[in-house]
């Protein structure tokens, strides 16, 4: 990982635990995510601006949630599950404040592991990029959480 300004960086020695004081935002304007940066398993939480609760505050009433303004409301959660990484040493988190990069770097068994995201505007995506310092250690397993309760299958290869 490249050494960044202290100052325009958001940086933790341990993946986040809690959403709210912990996890590092990402987000474009329509699509935002929360990334948590666990070593054997990434979490990102997730939303899209047409996911939304309440109303259009017709009558003036100043309340929030589900009535009043309304709230963002998660799309869901993806779960990103390692194997083989154990005991991960050198842990480092952050998000670059002037680039809008977050970073997560470890060692596990020998090898270095960095992640990083961004979201983009123009490409209304976010982008999540995993490498390794050696082929074939990045193995595992993707899931899909819903926010809302629904169901949830994967179905072809």
């Amino acid at each position: 990982m490249k050494p960044t300004d202290s100052l325009s960086s958001l940086r933790y020695h341990a993946p986040a635990v809690h959403w709210e004081t912990e996890a590092l935002p990402l987000g474009n304007g329509r699509l935002g995510a929360m990334l948590f940066g666990g070593a054997q398993e990434e979490r990102v939480q997730f939303n899209e601006q047409s996911l939304w609760s309440g109303d259009n505050n017709w009558d003036g009433e100043y309340q929030t949630g589900d009535r009043g303004f309304g709230a963002y409301r998660t799309f869901g959660d993806v779960f990103i599950t390692f194997v083989g990484i154990d005991a991960p040493t050198d842990y480092r988190r952050e998000l670059n404040l002037g680039t809008g990069v977050h970073t997560t770097a470890f060692v596990s068994g020998g090898v270095s592991f960095i992640r990083e995201a961004f979201a983009s505007r123009p490409d209304q995506v976010i982008v999540l990029r995993f490498m390794a310092s050696k082929r074939g250690a990045l193995t595992g397993a993707i899931r899909l959480v819903s926010g809302q309760g629904a169901a949830v299958q994967a179905r072809g290869k």
